[in-house]
């Protein structure tokens, strides 16, 4: 079974958060990177259109919807399988170009893969050095990971 990597999104105050939810969710209200980026048409070959989610996207698969959900003030959290969705994120930062977007992710597998970085119209700032991050992970998995 693949690890999951929890991405909680906060937005800067200067953004409307209704207009957020608007342009980050789809028609049924779920949140899916292939809303925003989307892959080719399945071809049959599987490891093609894996490789391109994987280079366009940082991750092979797509949010399932219901790994994804807003919390009340503007935050977004939501799971993809085996790694972070960093690419996809920073080609999301376009919609918001005059906000700041707050980016903290962590493995289930603590300490495997985690970070803290900030998004401003596609260019990332701010990204946090976490070491072992162990203590980080814990948080974000106890306070959004639901089980």
């Amino acid at each position: 079974m693949l690890n999951q990597v929890i991405t909680v999104l906060s937005f800067s105050d200067d953004v409307n958060l209704m207009e957020v939810d608007n342009i980050l969710t789809n028609k049924d209200g779920n949140f899916r990177l292939q809303d925003h980026l989307p892959a080719p048409h399945e071809t049959g070959d599987s490891s093609a259109e894996a490789n391109w989610r994987l280079k366009n996207w940082g991750c092979q698969f797509d949010v399932e919807p219901r790994d994804a959900y807003f919390i009340p003030g503007g935050l977004l959290v939501f799971c993809t399988k085996a790694s972070h969705p960093r690419a996809a994120l920073v080609q999301i930062s376009n919609r918001f170009p005059d906000s700041i977007i707050t980016v903290q992710y962590a493995s289930d597998l603590l300490g495997a893969d985690q970070g803290d970085y900030e998004l401003k119209n596609g260019m990332v700032m701010n990204s946090m050095d976490l070491g072992d991050g162990l203590d980080f992970a814990e948080f974000l998995w106890s306070e959004y990971g639901g089980d």
